[in-house]
This record gives structure tokens, C-alpha cells and sequence, in this order.
């Protein structure tokens, strides 16, 4: 099972070579170059940059081809496995390169050191992530027709560089804390929970990560704590988490169905004895509400008569009530033993009075009707005075004796 991945080194282009070609590492025999001598790959290499004037930006394009330990392959073998790789890769073809097989390792590994400037038209080197996808497969082909098994690849992780492999597989295993694992995991936690867009956006801001989710803009932005920004093309490519526009509203409207049936299952499962036992008590607290006003309205139509009665009495006991002694009937004229009467001495006084003050009452001294008179009811009142009580007297006495 063989491997090819790209290098990413500092190094300049005369310490690469230097490095490839040491002694302690290869030999003399596992060395080959593509259109350049091995021995002066470097003199070569700089006679092309300085033909086309183009000594400056990238210098080289490393590579590394490897196989496991305990593979049964020869270095010899590997050599030729990587001249294949190189003289049939469409984005190579043309340029430069030196491959060293290395061998002071447990595994066998191969160095190629590819020049960046085109050695016919001068062009530099462009490469892109599908030319290492290209070069990834053709290595695999070549594997399988040797009938050597082939690296599956990871379900989990797809990375294009190696740093953020390492970087990415030592958070997995706990060794590393990694805010883009960090953001993949709320990610994927908020979005099988929300509702809706503003729900997902609010679950993870209570996680500490914006979302810029915007109609304008193709792609959604997540930024956390720190400042980092990561797109969810990138989740998606990387770690296989479905997070774009489309694939977050599809979640959502499966988050909403399940809710649904989550609601209809419980409304269905729940006991009819609940709804016949409510019905009954709510029967039995209507009828001892209505009870109870008809007992109330009967209470306050007893009192409303009670009181009624009581106003009645009252208003019997505050009318006054004369009694007039049999003796002096009232509109009876009194006749005395004398023969007189005692309405004559009335008819005197009232005489009297009309001559003193013209027919009429004196000031302040008038006289109200009985119907006038709010204290007394309509009848006549005798008037008796003291002379006429003596007279009486007198005359009972004179008759006695």
C-alpha cells in the first residue's frame, strides 16, 4: 500500500537537494532525474529559472511517495514506481524533477523535488487540489496493479494539507483542543434541535459562536469566541457535516415533522379515563355553583321581605294616637246644667278674636289645618281649657250638694 502526499518545506532549493542526496539517507543508484542530471539537479534547475528570468516566488514543489513497514517492495522498485507517477501526471509533464529513494527508515520512502518553472515555455508550476486528488488516484491505480492494497479513505476527515491532518487527529484523540472541532460539534448539535433558522442562530450564540447567515451571500460564516472563521463549505468538505443553507433548512423542516408526531403519539396514548374523569368533576363543580346561587338568591329575597317588614312596623309605631275622654265628644256640643252650651263659650271667644284682629289669627299665633300638621293625623282635637274645667267642677259639686 503505497502513499503520495504533498510536502510543504522552507527550505531553499539548493538545502533541499542537498538534504535528498545525502549519503546516510540513499545511494548513489537510487537517484534519478526527470530532464536533469541527479548529480546536478540544482545547476540544471537554476539554468532554466535564469533563462526565463523567473528566480523569484516558488522554487520547487516537494512530494513524498511512501509505503508501510514490512511492505514487501524494493527500493529499486520505489524509484520506478515515482518516475511513473511524475512522466504520467498531466500537471507535471514538462517540468523538472530529482527523486531520491530513501532507506534509512522502517519504511521505504521516496523524495521528488519537481522545479517550478516549466522547462520548454518558461511557465510556472500551478498546482491545485485536484491535481493532488489526480496524482492521489493514479498512485492507487498503480498500487492495484502491482497487487498491493490501497489506503480507504477516512469517512470522518478529508484534509488537503498534512498539518491540519495532524492537527485534526490529535484532537480527536484528546491531545489537542481544537476550536474547529469545537465549532463542528455545536454545529452539529444545535442543528438537530432548532426549529428554525433563528433558533439555530440562537442556540449557537448561547454557545459562544455567530452565524452569519445571510440571503445575499451563498455560504454561511461561523465565527466563535476567538475571532476564527470557518465556512460550512469547509465543514462540509472536511468532516462530512451536511451545514449549508439547503441541508440546514431540510433538518429543520424534519426537526418540525418529528415534533409534530412526537405530540400526536402522546395526544393519542394518553388514557380516555383522564378525559371522562375531568368531564365529571367539572359536572359536579357546575352543579354546586348552581346550587349555591339558588340558595343565595333565596337568602336574599327572605331578607329583602324580613326587611321590608321591619319598615312596615317602624312606620306603625311612629304614628301618634289621641284618645278624647267620653265626656267631651269631639263635634258635640255640651249642654251644662245651666243650659248652656259648651260651644257657646267657642263661639264667644272666636267672636272675640275677630273683632280684636279683623277676622284673622294674630301674627305668629295662625292656625294649620289638621291636614297641614305633618304630627298629628286628620281629626278634630277638642279644645278644653282650665275655666271651663273649674265651671264643671263647680257645677258638679253645687248638684251634689
Amino acid at each position: 500500500m503505497a502513499i503520495i502526499k504533498a510536502a510543504q518545506s522552507g527550505a531553499s532549493l539548493r538545502r533541499i537537494i542537498h538534504y535528498v542526496t545525502q549519503e546516510k539517507k540513499t545511494e548513489e543508484p537510487l537517484l534519478a532525474g526527470i530532464h536533469c542530471d541527479p548529480q546536478n539537479a540544482y545547476d540544471d534547475m537554476m539554468l532554466i529559472k535564469t533563462l526565463f528570468r523567473k528566480k523569484g516566488g516558488r522554487q520547487y514543489k516537494h512530494f513524498i511517495y511512501s509505503y508501510p513497514p514490512g511492505e514487501s517492495i524494493t527500493p529499486q522498485q520505489v524509484l520506478e514506481n515515482a518516475q511513473c507517477l511524475v512522466a504520467e501526471t498531466p500537471a507535471l509533464k514538462g517540468y523538472q524533477a530529482l527523486i531520491a529513494v530513501h532507506k534509512d527508515r522502517k519504511h521505504i520512502h521516496a523524495h521528488i523535488i519537481v522545479n517550478s518553472v516549466h522547462s520548454e515555455t518558461g511557465y510556472k508550476l500551478q498546482w491545485s487540489k485536484m491535481d493532488l486528488a489526480d496524482l492521489k488516484e493514479r498512485c492507487n491505480a498503480l498500487s492495484r496493479a502491482q497487487g498491493m492494497s490501497v489506503p480507504e479513505k477516512s469517512s470522518d476527515i478529508t484534509t488537503w494539507t498534512m498539518s491540519k491532518q495532524q492537527v485534526l487527529s490529535k484532537a480527536l484523540q484528546g491531545q489537542y483542543k481544537s476550536y474547529y472541532l469545537a465549532m463542528a460539534d455545536a454545529i452539529s448539535t444545535c442543528q438537530l434541535h432548532a426549529a428554525n433558522r433563528d433558533d439555530f442562530v440562537c442556540q449557537m450564540a448561547e454557545k459562544g459562536i455567530q452565524v452569519h447567515w445571510t440571503d445575499k451571500r451563498k455560504h454561511i460564516t461561523f465565527i466563535d469566541g476567538d475571532g476564527h472563521k470557518v465556512r460550512d463549505s469547509n465543514f462540509e468538505k472536511t468532516l462530512k457535516i451536511a451545514c449549508s443553507k439547503a441541508a440546514l433548512e431540510a433538518q429543520f423542516a424534519k426537526n418540525a415533522a418529528r415534533a409534530l408526531s412526537v405530540a400526536q403519539i402522546k395526544t393519542d396514548n394518553r388514557p380516555k379515563t383522564n378525559d371522562s374523569l375531568w368531564a365529571n368533576i367539572a359536572g359536579i363543580i357546575k352543579g354546586k355553583l348552581t346550587s349555591w346561587k339558588e340558595h343565595r338568591q333565596e337568602e336574599r329575597s327572605r331578607e329583602a321581605l324580613q326587611f321590608a317588614a321591619s319598615i312596615s312596623e317602624c312606620s306603625k309605631m311612629k304614628e301618634p294616637h289621641y284618645e278624647v275622654s267620653a265626656e267631651y265628644p269631639v263635634g258635640r256640643a255640651t249642654e251644662g246644667p245651666g243650659g248652656n252650651s259648651a260651644s257657646t263659650g267657642k263661639n264667644r271667644n272666636a267672636a272675640t278674636r275677630n273683632r280684636t284682629f279683623g277676622g284673622r289669627e294674630p301674627a305668629g299665633q295662625e292656625r294649620k289645618r289638621p291636614s297641614q300638621r305633618s304630627d298629628v293625623p286628620h281629626q278634630h282635637k277638642p279644645s278644653i281649657t282650665k275655666k271651663r274645667i273649674k265651671t264643671e267642677r263647680k257645677r258638679s259639686q253645687g248638684l251634689e250638694r
